[in-house]
Order: C-alpha cells, then sequence, then structure tokens
C-alpha cells in the first residue's frame, strides 16, 4: 500500500500541572528535515523531537509544533527581569543617540522582548523532566499523522489503479480498431 507525504497530526498529555499539545505536519521532502517551535523552556528538547520523528518516519519535511499550558489551582508569578529592562532601555538610547535617530522608546518596544518575562520557580533547565509528557504527545501526534498518510495514499492508490484501468480499457480499444 501507498503511503502518502503529506499529513497533520495532534497529540496531547495532560499532567498534574500542565497540558502539552504536539501538531506534526508533513509534505514530501527526499530526506528527513524538521523545523520545531517549541516554547523557550522547553527549547532543550528539540533535539529529542529531531530523533523521535526520524526513528519514524524515512522521509518528509516536517513542521513541529508544541504548545504547553499550565493547568491545574497553581498560582503563578509573573517575574519581570528588571535590570535587563534597564539595560535595554540604555542600549537603545544610546544607540538612538549614536545614529542620531529620532522617535521615542516606547514600552510596547521593550513588552516585546520576551526575555524580559518568565514564571517564577522555573529553570530554563527544567525541560528534561517534561520530556516524557512532551514525548506522550508527539507520539499522539505522529501515529495521527502516520493514520492520515496511510489514509491518503490508499485513496491515491486506487485513484492510480483507476487510471490505470482507464489506460487499459483505451489500449484495447485502439488494439481493436
Amino acid at each position: 500500500m501507498l503511503n502518502s507525504m503529506t499529513g497533520f497530526g495532534r497529540g496531547e498529555c495532560v499532567t498534574s500541572s500542565r497540558r502539552y499539545v504536539c501538531e506534526v505536519q508533513s509534505v514530501n521532502h527526499r530526506y528527513v528535515e524538521v523545523r520545531s517551535r517549541l516554547p523557550k523552556r522547553l527549547g532543550a528538547l528539540e533535539l529529542q523531537v529531531l530523533k523521535t520523528l526520524q526513528g519514524r518516519f524515512a522521509r518528509g519535511r516536517f513542521d513541529v509544533t508544541v504548545l504547553e499550558e499550565l493547568t491545574g489551582e497553581r498560582s503563578c508569578k509573573l517575574h519581570l527581569n528588571r535590570p535587563l529592562a534597564h539595560a535595554y532601555l540604555d542600549a537603545v538610547k544610546t544607540l538612538q543617540s549614536e545614529l542620531g535617530l529620532a522617535g521615542e522608546v516606547t514600552l510596547e518596544l521593550l513588552l516585546s522582548q520576551s526575555d524580559l518575562f518568565g514564571l517564577e520557580g522555573e529553570e530554563p533547565g527544567a525541560a528534561d523532566a517534561d520530556w516524557s509528557a512532551v514525548k506522550t504527545a508527539l507520539e499522539g501526534a505522529m501515529n495521527a499523522l502516520a493514520e492520515m498518510r496511510q489514509k491518503e495514499g490508499g485513496e491515491l492508490e486506487a485513484a492510480l489503479l483507476g487510471h490505470m484501468d482507464l489506460v487499459e480499457a483505451t489500449l484495447e480499444t485502439i488494439a481493436a480498431r
């Protein structure tokens, strides 16, 4: 049976404190190429995501998106890195002065710097502890993707066989004439 190279799969895993959603899209490609988008906190898992996909599929270009959201009644405290905010402001003002640029440094500009904010008590290296849940969500997405690729491949095979039957019938008609 044929397998299509295009498809989409979605998987999810819920733990006591978080919900992970993984989406995988694939298109035709000669080799395995993986582009992943993970939350900054989970960036260390990118290589494991790549290896997991390479272990499952022989070819294709994959776009992997992992979403993470906090669940439960856990209280969250947002932490602002004030020294870094001041450093950004000073750097922008210095650059503005050196280059003779007009304009104002706005709050929106500072708020667009994602590394100024974080959740208190979360460490960037803690991603390894989340791998089990992320992997469960990823495997669910890969299973759904494989199922979709197989279903679409079956439809492609049926269409090709239908076209081959039409070609054979046409050849028989031509030979009879």
